[in-house]
């Protein structure tokens, strides 16, 4: 299988000066295309046209000649000498420290030491600072609307509609002869016009005849125009505000302030008198206190008996969970004679935790 590999421009000639080293690294090692024996594994073989210095990668078989007539062949290792050791990087930043180790096993007694001077308890560190506010709680969903006010007084009345057109006056009846005025007699049928004659000369002006009947009424006229809006009544009284929203739930508490500055050590007190004589000392316990997951505090004690004195004291845990959801939250002496421990723990269902006090007593 063979690649041809173009060398054109400024890329040409630096593969062409590759390839001179190339040529230079097989007279070097000692590879010649007339031993026919070739190292595929460990070197890359290829042949340079001696006129183009165009090269092809090709893999040649033992026995066989690698190139045509015209190439020279050249090989080089597959991988490289190795180059100087780097220089050493800078050291990397402080990694977190790690999680607080499982309470080792209770160690043996060792002898007791002579009872040394109590020193003056050292003043109290200030105050540390108060965590950050929490989050402001959401705001209460918006009450329900006011009722409706009531509605405006009506607008005033728009303008009457133009009139609408005279009906027909109906035909004049015939004049009656001159003649007494008798009764009103009945309105007869309206005759058929006739035709008009010639004008004749100018009569007398007769009396005035009875008021003809009133003609039919006319029909109605069409709808005048609608008249102009009233003017808008006024704004009816506002309605009574919606009761208030439920208060939104508290924020989440936030987070712990760092510690205040210890304070300065308080002055050494004066050197207490020598602590009774004893031979000895013996290790007191208190009851295994068994916790479930909705316990997620307690706290034991362990006293020395009578005529004893307290030399020292601690506690121990255990769970059926990791290790690491427990730990001792206080060890302290809470009397002469008493030693107090408490435990916090934050294990799943079903898992259970355990808290013991112990206190070191004079045998």
């Amino acid at each position: 299988m063979a690649h041809s590999i173009a060398l054109p421009g400024s890329r040409g000639r630096r593969l062409l000066v590759m390839g001179m080293a190339l040529s230079l690294t097989l007279a070097a090692s000692g590879v010649a295309d007339a031993s026919l024996t070739y190292s595929n594994s460990t070197r890359i073989y290829a042949c340079v046209n001696k006129l183009t210095k165009v090269a092809r990668i090709v893999t040649p078989r033992n026995g066989h000649t690698a190139c045509r007539s015209g190439e020279a062949v050249v090989s080089w290792l597959k991988a490289g000498v190795p180059g100087p050791a780097g220089a050493a990087g800078a050291t990397g930043p402080q990694g977190p420290a790690g999680a607080a180790g499982a309470t080792g096993a209770t160690g043996a007694q060792g002898p007791a030491g002579a009872a040394g001077a109590d020193g003056a308890a050292g003043a109290a560190g200030a105050q540390g600072l108060a965590g950050a506010d929490g989050a402001a709680g959401a705001d209460g969903a918006a009450g329900a609307d006011g009722a409706q006010g009531p509605a405006g007084a009506d607008g005033a009345a728009g303008a009457d509609g133009a009139t609408g057109p005279q009906g027909d006056v109906g035909p004049q009846g015939p004049a009656g002869a001159d003649g007494a005025t008798g009764p009103q007699g009945s309105a007869g049928a309206d005759g058929a016009d006739g035709a008009a004659g010639p004008q004749g000369p100018q009569g007398d002006v007769g009396p005035i005849g009875p008021q003809g009947p009133a003609g039919a009424d006319g029909a109605t006229g069409p709808q005048g125009p609608a008249g102009l809006d009233g003017t808008a009544g006024p704004q009816g009284p506002a309605g009574a505000d919606g009761t208030d929203g439920a208060d939104g739930a508290d924020g989440a508490t936030g987070p712990q302030g760092p510690a205040g500055p210890a304070g300065p050590t308080g002055a050494a007190g004066p050197t207490g008198a020598d602590g009774p004589a004893f031979g000895g000392s013996v290790i007191i316990s208190s009851a295994v206190v068994t916790s479930g997951s909705t316990v997620t505090s307690a706290s034991v004690t362990a006293s020395c008996g009578a005529g004893q004195v307290m030399l020292g004291g601690g506690g121990r845990m255990t769970t059926t969970d990791s290790l690491d959801l427990v730990g001792l939250v206080a060890s302290y002496p809470s009397a002469g004679d008493t030693w107090t421990v408490t435990g916090s723990a934050n294990v799943k269902n079903s898992k259970t935790w355990t808290v013991q006090a112990y206190v070191v007593c004079s045998a």
